[in-house]
């Protein structure tokens, strides 16, 4: 199901409740039956800005694909890695967006608490 080039949306499951927010979106460079590495950027929760944070660096990251404590989400092959950010719309709604015509709701309780 996974192939080279797919781009992943990935969201790492908080096990207790101050954990820090973490998010990965990138592109799978390689999978086997319980692993993908994958190439882009890490998003973290910010406190005290209350938004997700770009890393500016690039960076490789294994991520586990049996494992209960991820969520990965298909992203459409036209949207730009590059320039994917959060944001929020006029609603309050969290979303993940590219801002060429890509974005992606993942607030799953519909107004940011």
């Amino acid at each position: 199901m996974l192939r080279e080039g797919m781009k992943v949306h990935v969201v790492y499951r908080r096990l207790v409740e101050d954990e820090v927010r973490k998010h990965f979106v990138g592109e799978v460079i390689g999978h086997n039956d319980v692993a993908m590495l994958v190439r882009g950027h890490a998003f973290v929760f910010d406190i005290n800005s209350g938004r997700f944070r770009r890393k500016d660096d690039i960076i490789n990251r294994l991520v586990p694909t049996a494992d209960g404590c991820v969520v990965v989400t298909v992203l459409p092959d036209a949207v730009e890695l590059a320039s994917v950010d959060y944001s929020t719309d006029h609603n309050g709604i969290l979303e993940l967006s590219d801002g060429k015509g890509f974005s992606f709701d993942i607030n799953e309780f519909g107004v940011i608490r």
